[in-house]
C-alpha cells in the first residue's frame, strides 16, 4: 500500500473519531455557566435504600426519583447507570427576536439523560418546555426550543467537575454581570425603604439601628458576591458515609497564612462532649460586628434574645481563636466547657464582672437562670434557675441542677478557660484525640474558620436522659450509647479562596432513628404492662 494511501486512511480514521460525540456532555453548550452531574445514580439509589432499610423507613421510590419529579413525570423512565445533567446557559434568541432580560438574555434550564430502552421520558411543564430525542438521550429545555449543539468541543465548564458521584461548578463571575445589577437594584431599594418616619413624621433610633444593620450587611454581601468566580460542588459516599466538598474562587487570591496548631492544641485538651466547635477568633470579631437583633428585625423573622451585647464585643478584642464542648448527661446536666486564646490575661479577667452583669436580666428573662458571683471564689458566679411551677423547676433543676457555677480561670500564659457545670466536673482533661480535633488535623491545607463536630446519638441519649430524670419522657426509653451517629462541619479559606467540608454518617444516623422507634416501643409495652397489672391489682 502506497504511503499516500495510509496518510490518507489516517486522516479519515482521525476526522470520524473526532467528530463522534461523547455525549451527553456534548449537549452542554460553551457559555453555559452552570453543570450539576449525577454519576454512577444507580449506586446512590442503592445506598439510598439500604440506608432507608435500615432506619426503618417505608421503601418508596429511588431517592433520585424522588428528586426528578419536580422536573419528569416518569423519572422510572431514567436509566440512571448513564450520567444525568442539569445546565444553565443563556437562552439561544432567535434572529430578530429581542432579548428578555434586563440586563441581558434570561438563562434556561436544560435536562440531559438517558432514556431506558423502550421507554420515552415525559416532562413536567412547569420547568421545561420543550425536548427531543438525540443520538438516543433525552434533552429538555426551559427554552421554547432544543438547539442541536453546533460543535462536539467540551464546554469549558465541564473541565471544573470533579469525578465524583454528584458534582456541581457555578461560574459565579458570569452570572454575577448579568444578574448582579438587578440584585443591586432591588436589594439596594429594599434596604433603603427601611428607614421610614413613623406616624408622628420622624425616624426612630430602632428604625435607624435597623436600616444601619441591613445596610451594612447588604454591602458586605454586594463586595463579597462581586469577588467570587467559580463555585464547585462535590459529594461522594464510601462505606456509608457521605462526604460533601465545595470551594469558591475568588478573583483576589490572597497570601493566606495557614496555622491551626493553637486550635488544634486546645480542641486535644476538651472533655468529651456532644457537640465540639472551634471558631477562629476573626470570624468571631466578625459575627459579633453586626447587630443580629436588629437583622432580625429587618428581616422579619422574628426577635430572638439579645446575647451579643457590647460586653462579649469588647472580650472578642481581648480574644482569639476559641475552642467550646457542649455535654448533656443525667448525671451533671448541660455542661459547657471553652478555651480561649488571649493576649492579656489580666485584662481579658478584669473584663468579666462587666459582662456578667449585662447577662443577668438577659439571662433571667430569657432563660429563667440567676446568676449571682460566687461569695467563695474569684470570677466565678452560681447559677440558680427559677422555674414557674413544680413540673418546670424539675426539668430546669435537671438542665442544670444546683450547685451549677460558670468560671473563669488563667489556663497558661496565653489562655482562659470558662466552665459552667458542677464545681467538681472537671472541663478540661489530658491531651487526647477529640472528634474536633480529628476534623482540625485533616485540614492541614486550610486556614480554619470553623471547625464543628457533632455526634447525634449522644446529643439526642443526653435529651432523653435529662428528660426521664426530670419525668418529661414517658414516651421512651433509655438509648444504647452505641453506635456513634458523627456529623462533622469545617470551613475555612486558603490562596484560591473559600472551601468548605461536611460529612455524614448515613449508617450511624439510620441506626440511631431505628433504636428511637424501638426504644419508643419498649416504653409503650412497659406502659401497657404497667397499666394491665394495675388494673389487675385493683380487681383482686
Amino acid at each position: 500500500m502506497k504511503i499516500q494511501t495510509i496518510i490518507a486512511l489516517a486522516l479519515i480514521f482521525a476526522f470520524a473519531s473526532s467528530s463522534q460525540a461523547e455525549h451527553p456532555r456534548d449537549f452542554v453548550s460553551g457559555d453555559a455557566f452552570a453543570v450539576l452531574s449525577i454519576r454512577d445514580g444507580d449506586a446512590i439509589n442503592a445506598i439510598g435504600k439500604t440506608v432507608r432499610q435500615q432506619a426503618g423507613f417505608a421503601n418508596s421510590e429511588s431517592i433520585l426519583s424522588n428528586y426528578l419529579s419536580v422536573f419528569i413525570e416518569n423519572p422510572a423512565a431514567i436509566d440512571f447507570s448513564e450520567e444525568v445533567l442539569f445546565v444553565i446557559e443563556p437562552t439561544v434568541v432567535a434572529e430578530g427576536q429581542q432579548p428578555t432580560g434586563m440586563f441581558g438574555l434570561m438563562p434556561h434550564l436544560v435536562f440531559i439523560c438517558k432514556p431506558k430502552d423502550g421507554q420515552a421520558v415525559k416532562i413536567k411543564n412547569e420547568y421545561l418546555k420543550s425536548s427531543v430525542l438525540s443520538a438516543g438521550w433525552f434533552i429538555a429545555t426551559g427554552g421554547t426550543s432544543v438547539p442541536e449543539p453546533k460543535t462536539y468541543r467540551k464546554s469549558p465548564i465541564l473541565a471544573t467537575l470533579k469525578s465524583k458521584q454528584v458534582s456541581m461548578a457555578v461560574r459565579f463571575s458570569d452570572f454575577w454581570k448579568q444578574f448582579g445589577p438587578t440584585v443591586q437594584m432591588v436589594g439596594g431599594g429594599k434596604v433603603g425603604s427601611m428607614n421610614k418616619p413613623g406616624p408622628d413624621g420622624l425616624i426612630s433610633p430602632e428604625t435607624k439601628k435597623m436600616a444601619n444593620a441591613a445596610s451594612k450587611a447588604f454591602a458586605q454581601l454586594m463586595k463579597t458576591c462581586g469577588k467570587l468566580e467559580l463555585i464547585a460542588l462535590d459529594v461522594d459516599v464510601n462505606d456509608f458515609k457521605l462526604d460533601v466538598n465545595a470551594s469558591v474562587t475568588t478573583s483576589n487570591s490572597e497570601d493566606v497564612s495557614i496555622d491551626n496548631r493553637s486550635m488544634l492544641q486546645m480542641a486535644s485538651l476538651m472533655a468529651d462532649g456532644m457537640v465540639q466547635y472551634a471558631m477562629s477568633g476573626d470570624m468571631t470579631k466578625q459575627l459579633l460586628e453586626y447587630d443580629i437583633t436588629a437583622l432580625q428585625s429587618a428581616s422579619g423573622t422574628g426577635s430572638y434574645p439579645a446575647l451579643l451585647t457590647q460586653g462579649m464585643r469588647l472580650l472578642s478584642d481581648l480574644s482569639d481563636d476559641n475552642v467550646v464542648s457542649y455535654n448533656l448527661t443525667q448525671q451533671n446536666g448541660l455542661t459547657i466547657a471553652a478555651l480561649t486564646e488571649v493576649e492579656d490575661q489580666r485584662e481579658y479577667l478584669a473584663a468579666i464582672p462587666d459582662l456578667m452583669d449585662e447577662f443577668t436580666g438577659i439571662l433571667l428573662n430569657n432563660a429563667n437562670m440567676s446568676v449571682t458571683p460566687s461569695p467563695k471564689i474569684d470570677n466565678s458566679w452560681d447559677i440558680d434557675m427559677i422555674g414557674t411551677d413544680p413540673e418546670d423547676q424539675k426539668v430546669l433543676n435537671a438542665i442544670f441542677p444546683k450547685g451549677d457555677s460558670i468560671r473563669f480561670r488563667n489556663y497558661g500564659k496565653k489562655r482562659i478557660s470558662i466552665a459552667l457545670g458542677p464545681e467538681k466536673w472537671k472541663s478540661l482533661t489530658q491531651k487526647h484525640t477529640t472528634p474536633l480535633a480529628r476534623l482540625i488535623k485533616s485540614h492541614k491545607d486550610v486556614a480554619i474558620e470553623l471547625a464543628l463536630a457533632i455526634n447525634a446519638r449522644d446529643f439526642v441519649c443526653g435529651f432523653v436522659d435529662v428528660s426521664r430524670a426530670a419525668g418529661q419522657a414517658d414516651d421512651i426509653s433509655a438509648l444504647k450509647p452505641t453506635p456513634s451517629a458523627e456529623i462533622s462541619l469545617m470551613f475555612g479559606n486558603n490562596q484560591k479562596g473559600y472551601v468548605a467540608h461536611a460529612t455524614f454518617d448515613l449508617m450511624g444516623l439510620a441506626n440511631l432513628n431505628k433504636d428511637i422507634e424501638f426504644a419508643r416501643k419498649e416504653a409503650k409495652s412497659s406502659a401497657n404492662t404497667g397499666n394491665s397489672i394495675r388494673s389487675h391489682s385493683r380487681k383482686n
